[in-house]
């Protein structure tokens, strides 16, 4: 997992689990690439301007996402800069196919 600027949030990985640790807030858009082990890469788009995104790839993939030590606000979180969270994201497959049905 890496974040495309390293001087806005800090990502390291601690005891098998990865870290993402603001360090000031930003108003640029950023990314956060996740690598897959199927060697597939997502990109999540990341903003700190309390914008909801809506990122419509990662609805295939993600079936949840929870940020320990965030206080909840509907489907939202709210963050502070410079604090420490725990993201959870839970992943499962989905598989994608269209039939065509054509009568012989």
């Amino acid at each position: 997992m890496t974040f495309s600027d390293s001087s806005l949030v800090k990502v390291t990985k601690v005891e098998g689990d990865w870290k993402l640790e603001s360090l000031k807030a930003f108003t640029s858009e950023e990314t956060l690439t996740l690598e897959m082990k199927s060697g597939e890469s997502i990109i999540v788009t990341v903003t700190d301007d309390q914008e909801i995104q809506t990122v419509s790839v990662l609805d295939n993939y993600v079936s949840s996402i929870v940020i320990d030590g965030a206080a909840k606000d509907g489907d939202s979180y709210k963050v502070s800069a410079g604090d420490t969270y725990k993201l959870k994201i839970n992943f499962t497959e989905k598989i994608i196919y269209s039939l065509v049905w054509k009568e012989i």
